[in-house]
């Protein structure tokens, strides 16, 4: 037979926990035992036995309370974000305390911060923010207070954050939990140069370009993550290439540490997600859209490919990868022909596509324990985990999904981890002639003893001239018989009679 302890407190009587047992080694057996109290807390305890059958009901509590003395918290907060949502603006998150820790009245917060390469704030300058009510757990700064002076948040620059927590007895010992983030991206300013066509293909081009220097970084606005390719047929006016555009995504690098989190929606299913999945995620749904927007028009959302280089950045940070199924793509659903990565999009299946195509093929989710906080501040300030991209590096890429004998206009945006840049100047190329795409819509209209009239639609894709159609038929019987023939073209006809 063994003991079991219990205790509730002030702020939960008819709640009770089991106790933390000094020095606990096992069973308790004993019919005394020391517990750990923690201050400013009234415990009251009660006793169940538990026996090789069961537990027993529970002895009345005891009658008066206990506890310690009130002092200073032993802990601050564990988790810690900083992040931002819009162009100048900086979100602070963390944990809170519960009230087992709170250790005395009055718990609250002290966050320090400092910019570590604006170019209005000072570096020097630390602004300090007492957060008095202990249950707040998020705080967004468009200003950055120093005394009298009031700074703007500037765009894309790093924050270190600290965060202690603090009582009526005073300010936790414990070190600070600390944070590096980023205030919110904008669009790019920066236009990507036209790219060099070295050689056209039956289903796009061989394409070159110069990528950006160092000196450019900063009118990216955000993390510089690598290239749009968009194209349209050439000829189309402006408005039908802005309706009819498609388009990939070739992503050079990715940031160490996440620029910006994503709040799962509630119109996903539970089981799209693990059970890992932290559902109150860090960014609220009011606070940023999942939307993608380039400087011209809204654009289509991307994701990162699955590769072995990208599956080190997942295990590093603890994101859950999880495929999406088609009817719950936003992307695919509003632009369902846009993106060639979309299911049915293009005239082939996903897995002919280019491995550079960015879509809506998957969503990576971050878990609760990829903390910043927790990160070491060596790590935090690595940058990409891809070293095989040089900035001012001659980029090569193998443009795909382009119908055969077409003239098509392609040009380039830049991305960041948010936006895709204004578009840059168009480069017109026509594509070698390729097999003709599938017919549609065949069917028997009507069927006689001795012949059939058979219809079809021209493939949407001819990827050239169509000369003629190569019909197949065959008995459904189990008989080794079948019918061949050949139908010229003349005209627009798709009709056999057989």
């Amino acid at each position: 037979m063994e003991y079991i302890v219990e205790y509730s407190t002030q702020y939960e009587r008819d709640t009770w926990y089991p106790a933390e047992i000094f020095n606990y080694t096992g069973l308790v057996q004993s019919t005394s035992i020391k517990v750990i109290l923690r201050p400013s807390i009234l415990y009251q305890f009660r006793i169940r036995t538990r026996n090789r059958v069961g537990i027993s009901l529970p002895s009345a509590p005891t009658q008066t309370e206990c506890g310690i003395p009130p002092r200073v918290p032993a802990i601050n907060p564990s988790e810690l974000y900083v992040y931002g949502s819009l162009r100048n603006n900086l979100i602070i998150r963390w944990t809170t305390l519960p009230y087992i820790e709170h250790y005395g009245s009055n718990l609250g917060y002290i966050l320090t911060i400092t910019c570590l390469n604006c170019d209005i704030i000072p570096r020097t300058a630390v602004n300090n923010t007492v957060i008095g009510d202990w249950r707040t757990d998020l705080i967004t700064l468009t200003s950055f207070r120093v005394g009298v002076q009031v700074y703007e948040i500037e765009t894309f620059k790093q924050f270190r954050v600290t965060i202690q927590s603090r009582n009526e007895k005073g300010v936790s010992t414990a070190q600070p939990t600390v944070a590096l983030g980023y205030s919110g991206e904008a669009v790019p300013t920066i236009t990507p140069p036209v790219p060099i066509v070295v050689n056209a293909t039956a289903r796009g081009a061989i394409l070159q370009w110069q990528a950006i220097s160092a000196a450019e970084l900063p009118q990216v606005n955000g993390y510089f993550r690598g290239y749009r390719i968009e194209w349209c047929n050439a000829t189309l006016d402006t408005a039908q290439c802005e309706a009819q555009f498609r388009f990939q995504d070739l992503i050079l690098q990715i940031p160490s540490t996440p620029v910006l989190y994503s709040r799962r929606r509630r119109s996903v299913p539970d089981e799209t997600y693990s059970s890992s999945y932290f559902a109150d995620q860090l960014i609220q749904e009011d606070d940023l859209d999942s939307d993608e927007y380039t400087a011209d028009q809204q654009h289509l959302g991307h994701r990162p490919q699955q590769t072995s280089e990208w599956h080190s950045f997942y295990e590093r940070y603890n994101i859950t990868v999880h495929p999406i199924k088609p009817s719950l793509s936003s992307v695919c659903r509003v632009y369902p022909k846009g993106n060639i990565s979309c299911p049915g999009a293009g005239p082939f299946p996903r897995a002919a596509q280019s491995p550079s195509v960015i879509g809506e093929a998957y969503q990576a989710t971050m878990t609760r324990p990829a903390r910043q906080a927790q990160l070491p501040f060596e790590n935090l300030m690595r940058g990409p985990i891809q070293p095989k991209f040089v900035l001012g590096q001659t980029i090569n890429y193998t443009l795909t999904g382009v119908p055969g004998a077409s003239t098509v206009r392609i040009w380039l945006r830049i991305l960041n981890t948010r936006f895709a840049g204004p578009m840059g100047p168009t480069v017109t190329i026509t594509t070698k002639e390729d097999t003709p795409g599938p017919v549609a819509n065949l069917q028997a209209v009507a069927v006689s003893v001795t012949y059939a009239d058979i219809t079809w639609t021209p493939p949407s894709e001819p990827n050239g001239v169509v000369t003629g159609y190569e019909f197949e038929a065959k008995e459904r019987k189990l008989l080794l018989m079948s019918v061949f023939a050949k139908c010229p073209v003349y005209g627009r006809s798709t009709e056999l009679v057989s």
